[in-house]
């Protein structure tokens, strides 16, 4: 959900924007549990004053500075070492073995940051 308000001002044209998004939970790697993303929700805001061809914004995103992991992956062992298999054919009710986890890597969300920007 956004809101933005613009109004004139001196020569030039003022906008006030503020977003709000909610991000319902999600698995984004559903093998692993660590990857599950409660709900959590975001809030940008901004204001940016527009004159001739220039534009000046200062603006703030993640005001609420939540974290959430987007990426989680898993390297496998074997991917890289071979397994040892056991013999066929398996016994009623088996199954084979899983692949454990050799490393694990999680990106996160990015986390609040204020700034300014000027464009021509």
């Amino acid at each position: 959900m956004t809101a933005r308000y613009s109004w004139p001002y001196a020569s030039g044209n003022v906008t006030a924007l503020a977003r709000y998004r909610y991000h319902s939970d999600y698995q984004n790697k559903p093998a692993l549990a660590l990857s599950k993303v409660f709900n959590t929700t975001t809030l940008d805001v901004a204001v940016a004053y527009r004159w001739k061809n220039w534009t000046f914004t200062l603006f703030s995103n993640n005001v609420l500075d939540k974290r959430y992991p987007v990426n989680v992956n898993r390297v496998f062992d074997s991917q890289f070492v071979s397994e040892p298999m056991p013999a066929l054919p398996l016994a009623p009710a088996t199954s084979l073995p899983a692949p454990t986890g050799l490393l694990t890597n999680m990106h996160y969300n990015q986390a609040k940051h204020t700034g300014l920007t000027i464009t021509w």
